[in-house]
């Protein structure tokens, strides 16, 4: 489900994607707003399995409201990507801080890194990028 124009009031949204959510088996609610704040209205709605969890959401309040009802679908931010040098620290550090809050509040989690515009044409960063989320979800909090 995407998002909606914000001079649309929460409850026309959740009357709107009720009929929509209602017809599918499961659904994937959200896009960019943070939803951290909206989870009450988020419940409201049917068939809702994923919340998406962008990167301006407060990752503690999120979990708290998520717990294990709905699978966390963390967006981290783009933009680790872009800066002229790619620091990895930052990016295992952005993983492994929603790991932790999640694990603390039993959420289930899913990273999913999108809307990439650059990486400074050095398309390893991406693969180094899924290496530090590989190993931070694996439970290693060590360097590369």
């Amino acid at each position: 489900m995407g998002t909606y124009p914000y001079s649309i009031s929460w409850s026309s949204r959740v009357c709107c994607a009720s009929r929509l959510c209602a017809r599918f088996g499961l659904v994937y609610y959200g896009c960019c707003d943070p939803l951290d704040g909206k989870m009450n209205e988020v419940r409201l709605l049917p068939n809702v399995r994923k919340v998406s969890m962008s990167p301006w959401v407060k990752r503690e309040r999120g979990a708290v409201k998520i717990g294990s009802q709905f699978v966390y679908s963390r967006k981290p931010s783009p933009a680790l990507l872009a800066w002229d040098a790619f620091d990895t620290e930052q990016v295992r550090e952005e993983i492994l801080a929603t790991r932790l809050v999640c694990e603390k509040h039993g959420c289930p989690l899913e990273y999913i890194l999108k809307d990439v515009s650059t990486v400074r044409y050095e398309p390893q960063r991406l693969f180094k990028w899924a290496e530090i989320a590989m190993q931070v979800v694996g439970g290693s909090t060590g360097t590369c």
